[in-house]
């Protein structure tokens, strides 16, 4: 996590804030969402684990985020309409 640390962000907090918000974000839907980590507490997923992930495995995670945001939208727009 050498990024949080860097001089340059540290004087932005709220950028620092946003990343580590990102962090937890990323990691807490691998331990939901991934049968490799199910049950697996956020501090105990290994740095190999996440050297290893794919670029492929990155898009497919992000394709799933924006399915569920698009999903939230229109269970959003439903309810108030």
């Amino acid at each position: 996590m050498s990024y949080l640390d860097d001089k340059e962000l540290s004087s932005q907090i709220n950028t620092v804030i946003a990343y580590a918000y990102d962090m937890q974000t990323f990691l807490k839907f691998l331990t939901e969402r991934n049968t490799l980590l199910k049950n697996t507490a956020i501090k105990d997923i290994s740095i190999d684990f996440l050297e290893n992930l794919t670029l492929k495995i990155l898009m497919n995670i992000r394709d799933i985020l924006d399915l569920i945001i698009r999903q939230m939208g229109r269970k959003r727009t439903s309810e108030s309409g």
